[in-house]
Parts: C-alpha cells; sequence; structure tokens
C-alpha cells in the first residue's frame, strides 16, 4: 500500500510541476485551472473478462486558444474487479495513470480532446500481483454544463509491459468540476436571449416572452397541440383534430347566405309606371283607381 500512494503522490507532482512549466513560457497567453474527475464505465481485453471500472482524476490544465497552445495533464487513480479471461479466480486492478491531454476547441462548450499516458498497473500480471509498465491512448470529449461542471466521456486503449497486453479498453463517463480558474479565462458565453433556460444553439423559439414556460427546444408549451401556445390560449383543452381560432378556441362555422329570389321583368303598367321619365318628358299618366288603362 505505501508503494501505490508513492507512485500516487509523483503522479500528481509531476502534472502540477509540467504543468505550471508550461503555463509560464513567455510566450503563451494561455489561462489555467485545477480540475478533479469522478469517472465510471467498463473494463475489457486480455487481463479480464468484462469488468467494471471506477476512478477519480486531479488535473491542471492550460487552456488556450486551439490546441497548440492548450495542454491538460491529469493524474489519475482506477481500480477494476473481475474473474479472470482464464479462470474463474477474481482479479483486482489498480491503475494509476499520468496522462497528457490535447483539447480541441479549448473555449467551446464541447471540447474534443486526444490524450496519450504512462503509469503502472498492479495485479496486471500473469500472477495477478506486483507491478507492471503500462502506456495508454485514445479520445475523450467534455461537455459543460455549466461555467465550472462538464460531462466527460473516454475511450482509452491500455498496453500493459508484461507479456506484451494490448487488447485492452477502458470506457468511462463521469463529471468534471473546475475547482478553480484564474479571472482571464472566459469560456465562450453561454448565450440565452430570451432567458428561458434553454441556450440560443439549442433554442427553436429564440424570442419568448418573459416568464412563459417552455419544453425542451425552448418553445411555449401547447397542451392540447393547436398550435395556439398556452401562454395564448383562452381554450386549453381543445379536443384533438378540432380547427381553432387565433385565440385558441373552436372556430365558429358562418353559415352562407341564402340566395337572392330572380326578379321576374315587369310588363305592362307596371312597367310604365316605374320606368325612368326622359328627360324633357311629361310625367307619365297615372291610371285612376278602377280605371281602364287606354290602348296605346
Amino acid at each position: 500500500m505505501p508503494e501505490k500512494i508513492t507512485i500516487a503522490l509523483c503522479a500528481i507532482m509531476a502534472a502540477f510541476l509540467l504543468a505550471t512549466n508550461v503555463h509560464a513560457a513567455p510566450a503563451s497567453s494561455a489561462s489555467s485551472a485545477f480540475f478533479i474527475s469522478a469517472t465510471g464505465g467498463g473494463y475489457s481485453g486480455d487481463i479480464t473478462g468484462n469488468s467494471s471500472v471506477t476512478g477519480v482524476k486531479l488535473g491542471y490544465e492550460i487552456i488556450g486558444k486551439n490546441i497548440s497552445d492548450s495542454l491538460g495533464l491529469e493524474a489519475g487513480f482506477s481500480a477494476a474487479s473481475s474473474q479472470s479471461s482464464g479462470d474463474n479466480n477474481g482479479q483486482n486492478l489498480y491503475l494509476y495513470r499520468l496522462d497528457a491531454i490535447y483539447p480541441f476547441l479549448p473555449r467551446n462548450r464541447l471540447v474534443p480532446y486526444i490524450a496519450v499516458g504512462v503509469g503502472n498497473c498492479s495485479g496486471c500480471n500473469d500472477t495477478n500481483s506486483g507491478n507492471s509498465l503500462l502506456g495508454n491512448y485514445g479520445i475523450g470529449a467534455r461537455y459543460f454544463l455549466t461555467e465550472n461542471i462538464a460531462f466527460r466521456a473516454d475511450v482509452r486503449q491500455l498496453i500493459i509491459s508484461d507479456g506484451g497486453k494490448s487488447n485492452n479498453f477502458e470506457y468511462t463517463a463521469g463529471l468534471t468540476y473546475y475547482l478553480s480558474k484564474d479571472k482571464q479565462f472566459v469560456r465562450i458565453k453561454i448565450v440565452d436571449s430570451d432567458n428561458d433556460g434553454i441556450p440560443d444553439d439549442r433554442d427553436a423559439c429564440p424570442k419568448t416572452p418573459k416568464n412563459v414556460k417552455v419544453d425542451a427546444t425552448g418553445c411555449p408549451l401547447d397542451s392540447d397541440k393547436d398550435s395556439v401556445p398556452d401562454y395564448k390560449d383562452k381554450c386549453p383543452d381543445t379536443p384533438s383534430g378540432i380547427k381553432v381560432n387565433g385565440e385558441g378556441c373552436p372556430a365558429v362555422a358562418t353559415a352562407p347566405k341564402p340566395a337572392e329570389p330572380a326578379k321576374e321583368p315587369l310588363t305592362g303598367v307596371a312597367a310604365r309606371v316605374i320606368a325612368p321619365e326622359k328627360p324633357g318628358a311629361p310625367p307619365a299618366p297615372v291610371a285612376a283607381p278602377g280605371a281602364v288603362p287606354a290602348a296605346i
């Protein structure tokens, strides 16, 4: 046990010293931050069958503008326990690593990276005891949920010096918490123009009015699915398939006006009585009641 503690402490001290030297370089305008990660996942390969693995990592990160001026150094401990692939004996592995992490787009919310490192594995040899030198390389990514908390996922291939065992893989995911960062460091800000809790880069409705409840896409809730959001809907329980008006209430159908009956043309006296008078002509005589109209 003292040997394991010594290895872990040496790895952590080496990470901090190397990171400090990189940060002190005159050409560097990068910022820095300490972080701690807790991870869990799976381990498989030559040494064990499929097994679970848990770990903790402590690191120091130089945050520049791109991969050329950015570097992360991470000291980690992880443990795996499973049945041996060759027999039924339980097998415990303890891994101590120092990894260099090279991030792409280090100031973005999504930061992919490549990693390479060396370390020690206790329990990785054929006798399931003693220590073996290991090397590892792989890829990973962090996604920043807030300025200080990131979700991370990693894949590593481990190469064990004892017997040249190289078919070993570690798949992990977890959370990273940034313990501190200098005041110069500003990650690309998470913009939420309408303050609805959904960042603009994921907000399908970036101009939602204040205090309006939204769904996962950032759009106002529409409980009855009538295309009128709840905050405008005066009839929020409209049955499905019913046409609604702009207020979200069932639209009232307007009955068509009945057609007017066709007018028959006037003949005889009626036609002469209502016929328009010609300019300068005497007014047409009006027959007295009961009189027989004169023949024309």
